[in-house]
């Protein structure tokens, strides 16, 4: 009866995760842009610049509060998906009360948060995770066959999901090497494998071994992809894209400064003016 009682809960985890993030994110996005917009700043009233700062400040603690706890909340209560989507939607109801000014600041805010903080911090303990024991020439070989054929149909795909007439050839090819670099995501989500293998008690057979060779290969993709990727896009764009002229709006300011000519004006003036010899 127990197992059979969790295997339901298995089954229904999926909606009630789904459920869970959207009722929480649309409350929680609803508190969160309220409280940021009516919050007063007494600090210094007539320094309107101030206030601004201020208040971008507020908002950015808010969303990164609110949004630490959704996820380790979530993460918590075993309902990680529900905290994840949580996030999602609290950044979109914000963004939509906010308006597009003061997101646009919130924005650039957590762009430097990231660039400067977070990003490093992720590959630094990525880095820090991998174990030399399966950097073995073995392993390592078996390893970069798998990305190059993962890499090679990934290319392929790339370019038949752009196969329209908007893209010409070259811009097809380069946009299938614009996608060729991994590195975020595989940092992001290499660890998970080997954090849940961590976590058993007892751990079962051979799985920690496991995550450990999935965040070795994970590390491998980014060396091998990031680098190569990048100088891809340095090397193929100015030859493989093309500037195109903003024609529009040429004529139109070609039709601006171009005076109309009344011709029929002109012809009554001269016949007006002309001598009768």
């Amino acid at each position: 009866s127990s197992s059979s009682n969790g295997l339901a809960f298995d089954i229904l985890r999926a909606p009630l995760e789904v459920a869970a993030g959207i009722v929480a994110g649309i409350l929680v996005g609803y508190t969160t842009a309220k409280l940021t917009m009516f919050t007063a700043i007494s600090a210094i009233e007539n320094d309107v610049q101030y206030q601004t700062i201020k208040s971008i400040q507020l908002r950015v603690l808010a969303l990164l509060g609110f949004g630490m706890l959704a996820v380790f909340g979530g993460r918590r209560l075993h309902f990680t998906g529900a905290g994840a989507l949580c996030v999602i939607i609290v950044g979109v109801i914000c963004a939509r009360q906010w308006g597009q000014t003061i997101t646009a600041q919130v924005e650039n805010a957590f762009k430097e948060v990231w660039l400067t903080t977070a990003q490093p911090l992720l590959f630094v303990l990525i880095g820090s995770s991998v174990s030399t024991t399966y950097l073995d020439a073995r392993f390592v070989g078996k390893g970069i066959a798998i990305l190059l054929i993962g890499l090679i149909i990934r290319l392929l795909a790339s370019v038949l999901c752009v196969w329209t007439p908007q893209f010409t050839p070259k811009e097809r090819v380069f946009i299938a090497l614009a996608w060729f670099p991994k590195a975020t995501v595989q940092a992001a989500i290499g660890a998970v494998a080997l954090d849940t293998a961590n976590q058993q008690n007892p751990v079962v057979g051979d799985q920690v071994k496991y995550g450990q060779q999935i965040l070795t290969i994970a590390v491998l993709s980014i060396m091998l992809t990031a680098p190569i990727g990048a100088a891809a896009i340095a090397f193929g764009g100015p030859r493989l894209l093309e500037k195109e002229l903003d024609t529009v709006d040429e004529k139109e300011n070609t039709q601006l400064v171009t005076p109309e000519v009344d011709t029929e004006g002109i012809k009554q003036k001269k016949e007006e003016i002309e001598l009768p010899f």
